[in-house]
């Protein structure tokens, strides 16, 4: 069970799918897709693979409830980040976490009320958002908001991130969602760089530029080698 592999779930795909045309008709609904992972234990992953993520009080296919597990400090959801390392220890010696698509939908600034997080984080979730973001932390209210895709470990992250896109891209082309708002260009055609593959950093020329990952053609003596898809974090600068 611990091992990168594909999980995603037809009736949890035509969920987000649905979700999607929702939140298209919502005038203040934020559509940016992007890849998020979920930490948790092992005993769990089987139900989230059948169910989706949910968060704590729903309830599951076979009727029984999600519980809090790790506390609900930034409100009562699915916790989520963009980065995979985050929440590791969630996973309780598992080397793999889930990746998904997600969407933020309805986002709302909480109420200034002075009151802060112990830890210095704002209160979280608010009432009336679908989403709550803090740095790479997400969390959602919802299970339709995330589609998980892959199980995967950090060997494979790059490499399965890179389909994700793909898909998130298939949507966009749909009209279903929206590119990243941060700046995912930070390289342009026909720049080189340092491209991971296999676990290894080659020289590689960037050849097209998607949100969140990039084509690239290797360099000499792999120059006749078809081009590669690569997620944004899997390519670094050249010197």
């Amino acid at each position: 069970m611990n091992q990168p592999r594909e999980i995603c779930n037809f009736d949890v795909a035509v969920a987000f799918v649905k979700r999607l045309l929702e939140l298209k008709a919502e005038q203040d609904a934020e559509m940016q897709l992007e890849v998020v992972y979920h930490w948790t234990r092992e005993e769990n992953v089987a139900t989230i693979v059948e169910n989706n993520l949910r968060p704590p009080g729903a309830a599951n296919a076979d009727g029984t409830a999600v519980k809090v597990v790790n506390g609900e400090a930034l409100g009562r959801g699915i916790y989520a980040a963009t980065n995979i390392e985050f929440g590791r220890s969630y996973g309780f010696g598992l080397s793999c976490a889930f990746l998904c698509l997600a969407v933020p939908g309805i986002v709302r600034a909480e109420k200034r009320s002075g009151h802060r997080h112990r830890h210095g984080h704002p209160q979280g979730l608010c009432e009336g958002s679908d989403c709550y973001r803090h740095g790479e932390v997400r969390v959602y209210r919802r299970s339709e908001h995330v589609l998980p895709l892959f199980f995967t470990d950090a060997s494979q992250a790059a490499r399965l991130k890179a389909c994700a896109v793909e898909i998130a891209e298939f949507l966009i082309s749909k009209g279903l969602g929206a590119k990243e708002k941060e700046t995912t260009k930070a390289f342009k055609v026909g720049q080189t760089v340092l491209a991971l593959w296999s676990g290894v950093y080659w020289k590689a020329r960037i050849a097209k530029v998607h949100p969140g990952a990039y084509d690239v053609q290797w360099m000499p003596p792999y120059g006749s080698w078809p081009l590669y898809r690569t997620a944004q974090d899997a390519v670094r600068r050249d010197g």
